[in-house]
């Protein structure tokens, strides 16, 4: 039997009539997790298969079918369902045996909620190396504060892509929590934004997009534009973070934060002129290469002199 994957689906292991089922269960597999689809939705036109919280995730990187089909993806039909109902699952949880999928999906998640001893003893356990880490992290910071400004210092200049996403971005979220702070930053939801943000401690530079796509609420408020968004997110980072390590952070297609901005289709050429001027005029950091030929070639060569960059 395979090894229990950790994606949005259901594991292998969890299937008491496996043996019986091989050949049906290798149809259906979600295509991003790889696991027995969970809610699925399928291809009209390829009929891949997606766990709905993995197509969640499709969406907000702006993708389609993984074999990039143009047919919409839609919840899968009945005839999967049906293919579905035709396996038996356990509960890791309470032990029951014998359920079948829809009643499954649905058992697994009150089972859950219901175990409440273990889970509280599990709680305390994953409070307590938070709060270890965060004295960590706040000890660390300590060590940084320069004229009563919080810094990483002694940052090396040449860092490559991959060490600038690993020294700032978080990719601990749930989709839905992914979900929320995508939302906010692509609609503008200010109010919404800081509540995730400042209450509920969602860390600011979450990969929000598909896995390994690397874009950040702050790469999507550029993108669209979203000018509160974009000076919360930068005031919030400013005060921890180096900005020359923040306005570097690039997604998977080499897209720092401003060139999400100048690159934009869904902004006017002026949108873009009032934007970068008040980041620059409010924010130090140095400018790329890429980022200064992008603004010569839109005709923001003045913006660069009125400011000294």
């Amino acid at each position: 039997m395979a090894t229990k994957f950790t994606g949005s689906g259901i594991s292998e292991e969890s299937i008491e009539n496996f043996e019986e089922n091989k050949e049906l269960i290798k149809n259906l597999g979600c295509c991003i997790c790889l696991e027995i689809v969970k809610s699925p939705f399928e291809c009209e036109t390829c009929e891949s298969l997606y766990c709905e919280d993995c197509w969640e995730v499709m969406k907000i990187s702006g993708k389609k079918c993984v074999i990039n089909c143009i047919a919409p993806v839609k919840k899968a039909n009945k005839f999967v369902f049906q293919m579905l109902n035709k396996l038996k699952f356990r509960c890791d949880t309470c032990g029951k045996h014998g359920i079948e999928y829809e009643l499954y999906l649905k058992h697994i998640e009150a089972c859950l909620i219901n175990k409440k001893i273990s889970s509280t003893i599990e709680l305390k356990r994953v409070v307590k190396e938070k709060e270890a880490k965060i004295d960590e992290l706040s000890y660390e910071l300590q060590n940084f504060k320069i004229n009563g400004k919080e810094k990483l210092s002694h940052v090396p200049e040449n860092l490559t892509k991959e060490q600038i996403r690993n020294r700032l971005m978080t990719f601990g979220l749930s989709v839905q929590q992914k979900m929320q702070l995508y939302t906010c930053a692509v609609e503008g939801r200010l109010s919404e934004f800081k509540d995730l943000v400042v209450n509920k401690k969602y860390p600011v530079l979450e990969e929000v997009s598909a896995h390994e796509y690397y874009w950040t609420s702050l790469h999507y408020a550029m993108h669209y534009g979203q000018m509160e968004i974009i000076f919360f997110i930068l005031d919030h980072l400013s005060t921890n973070n180096s900005m020359d390590l923040v306005m570097k952070l690039q997604s998977n297609d080499n897209r720092c934060p401003l060139l999400c901005l100048l690159r934009s289709n869904s902004l006017s050429l002026e949108k873009k002129k009032d934007i970068i001027s008040k980041i620059l005029s409010k924010y130090e950091f140095g400018i790329s290469p890429e980022v200064r030929n992008e603004m010569r070639n839109r005709d923001m060569e003045s913006i660069l002199k009125k400011y000294n960059r």
